[in-house]
């Protein structure tokens, strides 16, 4: 068997060998040929198994590359062309590939580059670069780009990642809008802000406070974030226990409203409202604080504690007034014939000194029954005034002898009169009163002994002085203050020392004292303050205001009942028998006669029948039917020249109100003395005489 084969020699000439099969080289040349064969099947395979491979690792590049959510370029470094995208890129431009492969890729991304990219002239990379991305709307979406220059196929190309930040940048917004609301907020309230961190037990310093908590506090910044809320807080017992009674809620409730007392700086303590809230700062618990000075409402609260107080003494003493003004009357129609027809035993038992005595305690009692009376009316400011021009001055000079001799011995009385005191306006005999017993409560609160003091002085309140209370006017006040140095008073003590049948004295006391002459205070229309220390004594001042009118120094001397035969005619018109009976047994007695009628009606027809003279009408001034003061006008019709003196056992408001207390108008109060009514019946007669 022959077969040719074909050689290309050295010399680069192709030469043609004819073999024939059988031959040794015959074999080997086989050979060689079979296996030159067998190693071109096994290099065509691995080629296949690289090629294979090779598009494995290109689809599964491009799985990859399609599959990434953020959008995916390359670039051509050179041209700046987009060279591939990947199918998030394609959305997030809302163009297919086909519009945007082969652009500029400064179309799309960083716009304001124009070809000028140093990623790209330069070899750097980039990571994380905030920039923006070109919509096919020409919409602008913020996106974070990462660059990187790598070699593909020997191109020099840069592959750009980006994802769309657009959601992060509106959150940062709004975060920083709120951070910005927030500084506002924290900088410009008016309240003090602390932050501080949360613990389980005790305090951490603050981590943040604002201007105000500075100014409010009197520490610096950075004095205050080296304290704790402990250091600004008052630490007695109680408020520890409080504290820890709010820490407990507060972690309960993340939340809590409370009112404590805080201290500044310089040591003054004030009320505050705290809002206290747990709230997340940097993802960790913080308690935030907003802590308010509520001085002024605390104040004003105060201030309406008083005024509902005064408002409810005000009430109490209505209720006493309307009850005293209630029985008044009755009691002084009791009284009148009790006292008088005591009086008139006692004139007529001289020889009998046993009996005499029964009588006169029986008088007695009937005087302390009236000025029992007298205080309920006057704590209820109804009682019955005859104010005039007085000289406080003169007042208590001519009251102190008799003071002297009703203070115990073993206390020092000292008055010290203001030189040129202006006079006041006021009923003597009240004023009298409440010295008296102003004296009286010193002397019970001196038990040892001690020094009472009496004083005047003038005084010029302004409006803005500290000195002027909510109901006191400004003005020109003459001052009576009455001093001891007694066991004095606690503020809760002085807060009820007005109030009626209040006492400290046990058993001892009426608790009508001080009740009285708060009451005649107020009727005067005075103020009354008390100043007292526990163990330091007391001193009750009352604020007169000064009288317009001139005081005149010549006192008025009561007449005195004349003992001989009078030849004048009292018609007497009570509707109280007891009375009406014991009124005429004292005119009888001083020489008048006396014509009886039990109301006006009867006083009328006594008038129709008596031919004779009548000088005065004595009539009580409220009765049944016709009262006294229309009684009088009718009866001055019918007698030319008659005189009237009225009387009644009822309040200041009654009488007042039948116009009895008008300048000129006679007047006198039951319970009456058999002096007091002859007396009072003479000035009448003689008045204009």
């Amino acid at each position: 068997m022959k077969f040719t084969t074909i050689t290309v020699g050295s010399d680069g000439k192709v030469k043609t060998h004819e073999h024939r099969y059988g031959s040794y080289h015959d074999r080997t040349l086989v050979t060689f040929m079979a296996e030159k064969f067998n190693n071109d099947e096994r290099d065509r395979g691995e080629r296949k198994q690289v090629e294979e491979s090779l598009q494995q690792a290109n689809e599964w590049t491009e799985t990859i590359l399609q599959s990434i959510q953020s959008g995916v370029f390359v670039i051509d470094v050179e041209t700046h062309k987009i060279l591939d995208i990947n199918h998030s890129a394609q959305k997030m431009i809302g163009a297919p590939r086909a519009e945007i492969v082969g652009k500029i890729c400064h179309a799309f991304v960083c716009p304001d580059a124009r070809g000028n990219c140093p990623i790209t002239d330069k070899g750097l990379k980039l990571h994380n670069k905030e920039t923006v991305l070109i919509r096919k709307d020409g919409s602008r979406v913020a996106i974070l780009k990462t660059a990187n220059q790598v070699t593909l196929n020997g191109r020099a190309c840069l592959i750009e990642s980006f994802v769309d930040i657009s959601a992060i940048k509106l959150a940062e917004e709004a975060a920083r809008a709120h951070q910005e609301r927030f500084k506002i907020f924290f900088s410009s309230v008016n309240d003090a802000i602390f932050v501080h961190p949360l613990r389980e037990e005790g305090f951490a310093p603050f981590i943040e406070v604002n201007n105000i908590a500075c100014q409010r506090y009197g520490y610096t910044r950075a004095e205050l974030l080296k304290l704790t809320a402990a250091d600004i807080t008052k630490q007695s017992d109680a408020d520890k226990h409080a504290s820890s009674e709010h820490r407990k809620k507060l972690l309960a409730q993340r939340h809590l409203f409370f009112e404590t007392v805080h201290i500044k700086k310089s040591g003054k303590t004030f009320p505050v409202e705290i809002n206290s809230n747990i709230v997340e700062q940097y993802g960790k618990p913080v308690i935030l604080a907003v802590v308010r000075d509520i001085s002024e409402r605390k104040q004003a609260e105060e201030e309406k504690n008083r005024i509902e107080a005064r408002f409810l003494q005000s009430q109490k003493v209505e209720a006493i007034g309307r009850l005293a003004g209630g029985v008044a009357h009755d009691l002084n129609n009791l009284l009148t014939p009790i006292i008088g027809y005591g009086e008139l035993l006692a004139d007529d038992m001289n020889a009998e000194p046993l009996r005499m005595e029964f009588v006169q305690q029986i008088v007695q009692a009937g005087y302390r029954a009236r000025d029992l009376v007298k205080q309920l009316l006057a704590f209820g400011r109804k009682q019955t005034m005859k104010c005039q021009s007085v000289n406080l001055n003169h007042t208590i000079e001519r009251f102190a002898n008799l003071l002297r001799r009703t203070i115990r011995e073993d206390i020092e009385l000292t008055f010290i009169p203001s030189n040129d005191l202006h006079p006041i306006r006021a009923d003597i005999g009240q004023i009298e009163q409440v010295i008296m017993n102003l004296c009286v409560n010193a002397q019970d609160a001196m038990p040892e002994g001690g020094k009472l003091t009496l004083a005047t002085t003038m005084v010029n309140l302004v409006q803005e002085s500290t000195e002027v209370k909510t109901d006191m006017a400004a003005g020109t006040f003459v001052v009576l203050s009455v001093s001891d140095t007694g066991c004095g008073m606690d503020k809760e003590t002085q807060g009820y020392i007005f109030e009626p049948f209040f006492t400290t004295k046990g058993k001892q006391g009426t608790g009508l004292g001080l009740s009285t002459v708060y009451g005649i205070v107020k009727q005067h229309g005075c103020h009354i303050r008390v100043n007292s220390t526990p163990g330091r004594g007391s001193t009750f001042e009352i604020f007169f205001p000064v009288s317009t009118e001139a005081y005149n120094e010549n006192k008025s001397h009561e007449k005195s009942p004349i003992d001989s035969p009078v030849n004048e005619t009292i018609l007497l018109v009570e509707d109280d028998q007891q009375v009406r009976l014991l009124s005429a047994t004292i005119l009888k007695r001083h020489g008048y006669r006396v014509l009886m009628a039990a109301n006006g009606r009867e006083a009328l027809e006594v008038l129709e029948s008596h031919n004779g003279p009548l000088q005065l009408l004595l009539t009580d001034l409220v009765m049944p039917g016709t009262n006294g003061k229309d009684l009088y006008n009718k009866a001055a019709g019918k007698v030319s020249g008659l005189k009237v003196l009225y009387m009644s056992g009822y309040t200041d408001d009654v009488i007042a109100h039948h116009g009895v207390l008008e300048q000129g108008v006679h007047f006198i109060q039951k319970p009456f003395s058999i002096q007091a009514l002859a007396v009072k019946v003479r000035e009448v007669l003689d008045a204009g005489d």
